[in-house]
């Protein structure tokens, strides 16, 4: 990857990664690993980039590793349903969440009744936030 040259401004790869999550909290294999995440199934799937800060909270595990849970209403708004429609069950759905201020993570959501957005636990954090 080209940081530098003839008709580009210098840039410091380290600090642009960092600006996303805490990549360099990482051993080099497992940044490897990571950063794959920023590439994998945004090509078949859909990429949401309108939720905000507030649509999420961290929760404690609950024994249910790489699980976390999602609003019933907010996952029909991202599936994109309306409300006279009828909604199909889904029993999960596969996500990647990236935010400097979260971090990344991967994992499953299920749908829960009685929460209005995402619950993340901690075994879905890939990468810590950014500092």
């Amino acid at each position: 990857v080209a940081t530098e040259g003839p008709g580009l401004p210098a840039i410091s790869l380290e600090e642009k990664l960092d600006a996303i999550a805490d990549f360099n909290s990482l051993s080099p294999h497992n940044a490897k690993a990571r950063l794959e995440l920023l590439d994998s199934g945004t090509n078949e799937g859909l990429m949401i980039t309108d939720l905000k800060l507030k649509d999420f909270e961290l929760v404690k595990e609950a024994g249910h590793l790489g699980c976390g849970y999602i609003g019933v209403e907010m996952l029909h708004r991202i599936l994109g349903y309306g409300k006279s429609e009828a909604v199909p069950i889904h029993a999960v759905i596969q996500v990647r969440v990236i935010s400097p201020k979260l971090g990344i993570f991967k994992g499953v959501l299920c749908p829960k009744l009685g929460i209005d957005g995402i619950e993340l636990p901690q075994s879905m954090q890939k990468v810590k936030p950014s500092r």
